[in-house]
This record gives structure tokens, sequence and C-alpha cells, in this order.
């Protein structure tokens, strides 16, 4: 809802939406980019296993890149999936479930409707916006970011009022599909 030169947006975070903006966030926009990421774990977990049971021969910093790969790619899918379970632990009791994110000329105002909660940055304070699929990923800082689902833009005007507002505030640090 646009009041004056204010944006209201007033949404659910769901589940799937969590889940679809961690792995967004972790692995990469593209699919593209998740495949090959797959791809290259998959392939050091195959290297890996092949020199531990002597069928190939590979050098040591050959085994320490398979191992390092197997292990980063593999730590990094578990602690996405550990912070997606803890999520769906707080939306089966309520918590941060009902967001407000307000856009204007100066700040982005972050609310949780759930417990009153309050959290305001100027445009200044946000490194990059990227946009994917569903998703406008507000990012504010290297671990925090402010999702925005598209869902929650209710009229076409209003899209092109908060894309317009993107790219002035941030101009190539807003990721567009």
């Amino acid at each position: 809802m646009i009041k004056g030169n204010m944006i209201h947006l007033d949404f659910k975070l769901e589940p799937c939406d969590y889940r679809t903006t961690l792995y967004s966030m972790t692995f990469g926009v593209r699919k593209w980019r998740r495949i090959v990421i797959l791809i290259v774990w998959l392939f050091s977990i195959l290297g890996l296993a092949l020199s531990l049971l002597r069928i190939i021969t590979v050098s040591a910093t050959m085994y320490t890149c398979f191992l390092l790969v197997s292990v980063i790619v593999f730590s990094a899918w578990i602690s996405t999936e550990i912070a997606i379970f803890k999520y769906k632990k707080k939306y089966k009791k309520g918590i941060n479930i009902k967001r407000r994110i307000i856009l204007d000329d100066n700040k982005i105002v972050l609310k949780n409707r759930s417990t009153d909660d309050s959290e305001s940055n100027s445009w200044d304070d946000v490194m990059r916006i990227k946009e994917i699929e569903s998703y406008y990923i507000i990012g504010i800082n290297q671990t925090d970011a402010i999702i925005l689902p598209k869902k929650s833009i209710s009229t076409e005007s209003e899209r092109q009022k908060i894309i317009g507002l993107f790219r002035s505030k941030m101009g190539n640090k807003f990721i567009e599909i």
C-alpha cells in the first residue's frame, strides 16, 4: 500500500519462502550455479572415495582439495538445513511470522508485527538488493538480509515504484533478474 512517499508492505514469511531464499543466498541465485556446485561436490566425494579405496592415486594437494570441497559444501548444506528447521519451529509457535516493511526515500523499516520489534536501516547501510524469481533479498550486511516476497506487492504501480526506488537508491547494487 502506498501512503504518500512511503510504501507499506504486509506479509507473512512462510517456511517455503525462507527455505528458497536461504538456499539462494547460500548456493547462488541461479539454478545452474547450484547444479555446478552439486557436480563439483559429487566429483570431490568420488575423487576422495576412489583415493581412499586406492583405486586412483592423487597428489596430497588434490586430496586436500577433494577433502575441503567435500566438507565445506556439506557443512553449508547442514547449516542451511538447521536454520530452516529452527525457522519452522518458530513458525509453528507463531514467532516472527507477520512482518511489515516500510520503504521511503531515506530508509527501510522492518517491523515484526508478531512481537512489535522494529529495525530501521538507511539506504547507505544496505549492501545490495538481489531480485530472484519470487523475492527481493535486501542484504543489510554479510550476515543479515531482509526477505521481501513479491506476492506481498499487490499492484503493478506499487511494484514499479519499488523497483524505481531500488534503482535510484542502490544503483548497480540492485541486481535484477
